[in-house]
């Protein structure tokens, strides 16, 4: 870290080879675009975004910025082969539950009351996962987030006038089947101290971090992202460090 050097835009610190500032997206020592620049247009953010992160992909239709995120992970595989997996071993117990003569099936017509809701709506969960992508589109006067083409709750259409600032957050599963994993999120605060989130929970800091940083260019609000809260922490230990050194 070279403690001297800060960006020209926004003045947060930044690292001797940083090109683009981890905060606001700025090019330094007169970059002018990053590697994936959009094309030209009237929006004015081709200069201001980090490098682009796998599974991302950006793009200028009219006045808007269109962020498009695909959710693909190779987990999503492995559940839609699980579920599959219990609804054939529960298929096949409940054929030969009906067929034994010394069993009425009353147990496995129980059970299916519960198993096959659970496991087709995890298939169906599995399978938007594999198919799906999240449109995040910063028209000049509202954002609007949808995901397709599999259906899933979550379409937002969000003013942009009172946007005041943009959070990455990390968040820790504490309950249910995913206790202990970890995602990431964005939320946005507005001038009148309300909170929203954009965009629902991302796998990793990279992704999380380029689509508030491309938001916060679209519209010029300031974006704190967890890339730097993760180096003042860093900065601030080692201050620590050596007060008690």
């Amino acid at each position: 870290m070279n403690p001297g050097r800060r960006c020209t835009k926004c003045g947060a610190e930044i690292q001797r080879d940083d090109h683009f500032c981890p905060r606001c997206g700025a090019g330094q020592d007169g970059t002018a675009a990053a590697p994936h620049s959009l094309s030209a247009g009237p929006l004015g953010v081709e200069s201001r975004l980090p490098v682009l992160p796998r599974g991302i992909s950006t793009r200028v239709e009219g006045d808007a910025l269109v962020i498009a995120w695909r959710w693909y992970h190779v987990g999503y595989v492995v559940g839609v082969v699980f579920a599959l997996a219990i609804m054939g071993f529960f298929g096949w117990l409940t054929w030969h539950d009906h067929h034994d003569p010394t069993s009425n099936g009353t147990i496995t017509s129980f059970l299916g009351m519960l198993i096959w809701p659970a496991t087709l709506w995890l298939l169906y969960w599995m399978l938007a996962g594999i198919y799906n992508t999240t449109f995040i589109t910063a028209y000049p006067r509202r954002i609007e987030v949808v995901h397709r083409p599999v259906w899933w709750p979550g379409r937002k259409v969000m003013p942009a006038d009172n946007l005041a600032e943009l959070e990455t957050v990390r968040q820790l599963h504490k309950v249910g089947i995913w206790q202990g994993s970890v995602d990431f999120a964005i939320a946005v605060r507005t001038v009148d101290k309300r909170r929203w989130w954009l965009g629902g929970a991302i796998r990793t800091p990279a992704v999380t971090d380029f689509i508030a940083v491309a938001v916060g260019a679209r519209y010029g609000v300031p974006v704190k992202t967890f890339r730097e809260k993760m180096r003042q922490s860093q900065l601030a230990a080692a201050a620590k460090r050596g007060e008690q050194g």
